[in-house]
Formats: structure tokens, sequence, C-alpha cells
């Protein structure tokens, strides 16, 4: 994900502290994290994407569940 070009981002609740981040490619979502749940959503990723992700740490590989 680190090789996406993000040409946008949001903070949920515009202050300091973040409820959601959210990542756009172009129009589309990419990556949606909510850290006071400790959640991350990566939405369709493609499989170059998911092999990128997964070769940071193999370990991922076992929390990823499609939706």
């Amino acid at each position: 994900m680190a090789e996406t070009d993000f040409n946008e981002w949001s903070i949920g609740n515009n202050g300091s502290d973040a409820d959601e981040i959210v990542f756009w490619q172009r129009r589309m979502v990419k990556l949606h994290a909510i850290p006071y749940e400790g959640q991350i959503y990566f939405h369709d990723l493609t499989a170059a994407e998911r092999q990128r992700l997964l070769s940071s740490d193999n370990a991922i590989n076992q929390h990823l569940y499609a939706v």
C-alpha cells in the first residue's frame, strides 16, 4: 500500500484525534482505519496489492477477511 499514490485523505472528526481515517485512490476508497477499535479495512485489493501487504508481514494473512 505504501507504493500506492494516495491523492486524498480525510480525518473523520476534523479534530486532533482521529475517530476514522480514510484514504482514497482517485474516487475509490482504498483504506479505512478505525484506530479506537483497532480495525483497518482494505477495499478492493488487487492481487498485487494483497501480495505487497503480505510481504510486509505474512501474519496479516490470518486476519484478512472478505466482507
